[in-house]
C-alpha cells in the first residue's frame, strides 16, 4: 500500500505562498475595521439583538457544565475488563468533576463567556494548574483557574498551513506590544504562549480563517439605521410630539398699536398686539394658569400626534435583526451539521440549536481543557482512552420519546432481554428501573 503524500496546501488565505508562521490582526472582519473592536460590544447593548444570544447561552448552560464518563456502562456478562475500565472512567470523570467544583470562578460563568464567540467571532481561556498536597487527590495536578483573556490582549498565531499554534498577547512586565503578520519565530517573542494552556472557541471559520466570524455581523445594517434614526425620532418628538396653542379671532379694539409685555428678567418691552397675545397665552399654558385676551378670541389646543413611520420603521429594524441572527444560527448549524435543520425529524430548530451548541462547545471543552488535565495526570494513553465527556449525556423531550420509541421496539423483538433492562433504563432515560411485582391471580365470584 502506498503511504501517504506529505506535502501539504496552504491553509492560509493571503500570503499563502510564504513558507512561515503568521500572526492575525485583533480585527476579524470589516466592520471592526472601519469602526472599531468594540463594534459588536455596542451591538450587543440592543435588546433586540442581545436576546436571542443570551437565549442561545442559556440553551447550552440550562444543565449547566456536566461530566460524565465516556466508557459505556458494561452489560451482565462482560467480563471483569469491562467493569475495571467502567470503574476506572467514573474515577476519572469524578477527578474532573472536582476541579471544576473547586475553581474560585464557577465553570459556567467562563463558558458563558466563551460563548460571546457567537457576537465576537472567537473567544479564549487560559488555563492554569496546581499541584494537590493531602486528600483524596494528593499528588494530582488540579485546575487553578480557567480566566477569560480580553480579545484586546493578544492576537492569534498559525503556522503557514493555517493550523493554530498559541497567541501573542500582553504579560506583565514583559511586554507591551503585539505584532501582526509574518513571524519568523513566534516562540522567541517575549509575549507568545503556546495552545497548551489555552482554549479557543470559534464558531465561524470562513475559509478556514482562525479568527471566526460573527454571527451578528448581518444584523450590523439594521442596527446601525436605528443609531442614525432614534436622535431623528426624539428631535421630532420634541419638536412636534407635544402639545401646541393655536389662538384666532378679532381683537375687540382695532387699535393693534404697541403693547407692554414683561420679560423674563423683569424689564419691560414695547411689542406688537400679535406678540403680546402670543407670550401671554403662551406663559399661562406653560405655568397652568389662565390668559385673558380682549376681544372674540378663540385658542385651539392641539394635542401632540404620535409618528406611526417611527415605529413602523423601528419594528421592520428590529424584526430584521432578529431574523437575521436566527437564520444565520440556522444555516451555521446546517452547514456544520451537513443536514437539513428539521426536515423529518421530530425535534424543532431550538432542540436541535441546543444540541448543536452543546456539542460544539462540549467538544472543545473536552480535547482543550480536560484532556489536557487528564494526560498531564495519567498519561496521553489514558487520555486517549477515559477523557469524560463535558456538556453531553442530557436527553431531551423530542428524543425521550424517540428513545422510549425504540426501547419498545428492541424490548418487544426481544433486542432488550430482561437482564438488560435495568442497565438501559439507567443509561437512556437516567431512571432506576424497579421491576413490577407478580401479581396474584384474581379470584372469581362465579360458583
Amino acid at each position: 500500500m502506498p503511504k501517504p503524500a506529505s506535502s501539504q496546501l496552504s491553509g492560509s488565505e493571503y500570503f499563502a505562498f510564504v513558507p512561515a508562521d503568521r500572526a492575525f490582526p485583533r480585527t476579524i472582519d470589516d466592520a471592526e475595521r472601519e469602526f472599531g473592536v468594540d463594534i459588536y460590544d455596542r451591538m450587543r447593548h440592543d435588546p433586540f439583538i442581545d436576546a436571542p444570544l443570551r437565549y442561545a447561552e442559556n440553551l447550552v448552560l440550562e444543565d449547566g457544565v456536566t461530566v460524565t464518563n465516556c466508557v459505556p456502562e458494561p452489560v451482565a456478562g462482560g467480563g471483569p475488563e469491562a467493569a475495571a475500565l467502567y470503574d476506572r472512567g467514573c474515577e476519572v470523570a469524578e477527578f474532573v468533576a472536582e476541579c471544576f467544583d473547586e475553581l474560585d470562578e464557577p465553570i459556567e460563568m467562563t463558558v458563558e463567556g466563551l460563548l460571546r464567540a457567537l457576537s465576537h467571532g472567537h473567544q479564549l481561556a487560559e488555563t492554569t494548574y496546581r499541584l494537590n498536597r493531602g486528600g483524596r487527590y494528593d499528588g494530582l495536578f488540579m485546575l487553578d483557574s480557567v480566566r477569560l483573556i480580553p480579545r484586546r490582549n493578544y492576537v492569534l498565531v498559525a503556522d503557514q498551513f493555517n493550523r493554530w499554534k498559541g497567541v501573542i498577547g500582553y504579560k506583565p512586565g514583559l511586554n507591551a506590544a503585539l505584532y501582526s503578520g509574518m513571524l519568523a519565530d513566534p516562540e522567541a517573542l517575549p509575549g507568545y504562549l503556546g495552545k497548551e494552556k489555552l482554549v479557543l472557541l470559534a464558531f465561524r471559520r470562513p475559509n478556514g480563517v482562525l479568527v471566526g466570524e460573527s454571527l451578528i455581523r448581518l444584523a450590523y445594517d439594521a442596527w446601525k439605521r436605528c443609531q442614525i434614526v432614534k436622535p431623528v425620532e426624539l428631535a421630532a418628538l420634541a419638536q412636534f410630539g407635544g402639545e401646541s396653542v393655536v389662538i384666532t379671532g378679532v381683537p375687540a379694539s382695532q387699535d393693534l398699536g404697541m403693547r407692554l409685555r414683561t420679560m423674563p428678567d423683569g424689564t419691560s418691552q414695547q411689542v406688537d398686539f400679535a406678540t403680546w397675545a402670543a407670550a401671554t397665552v403662551s406663559a399661562a399654558f406653560k405655568s397652568g394658569g389662565v390668559a385673558v385676551l380682549p376681544g372674540e378670541m378663540k385658542m385651539l389646543t392641539v394635542g401632540g400626534q404620535g409618528n406611526d413611520a417611527f415605529e413602523r420603521f423601528m419594528q421592520r429594524a428590529n424584526r430584521e435583526k432578529m431574523v437575521s441572527i436566527l437564520y444565520t444560527a440556522r444555516t451555521l448549524m446546517e452547514s456544520e451539521r451537513s443536514s437539513q435543520a428539521d426536515a423529518g425529524k421530530a425535534e424543532n430548530v431550538s432542540d436541535l440549536f441546543r444540541r448543536y451548541l452543546r456539542e460544539k462547545v462540549g467538544s472543545v471543552l473536552r480535547r482543550q481543557l480536560v484532556r489536557r488535565l487528564v494526560a498531564l495526570n495519567w498519561g496521553e494513553e489514558i487520555a486517549r482512552i477515559l477523557t469524560p465527556n463535558v456538556l453531553g449525556g442530557s436527553v431531551s423531550v423530542p428524543d425521550m420519546g424517540m428513545a422510549a420509541q425504540a426501547f419498545a421496539t428492541l424490548r418487544g423483538s426481544g433486542g432488550i432481554t430482561d437482564p438488560m433492562v435495568p442497565g438501559v433504563m439507567r443509561k437512556w432515560f437516567s431512571v432506576e428501573y424497579v421491576a413490577e411485582p407478580d401479581r396474584e391471580p384474581e379470584s372469581s365470584d362465579e360458583a
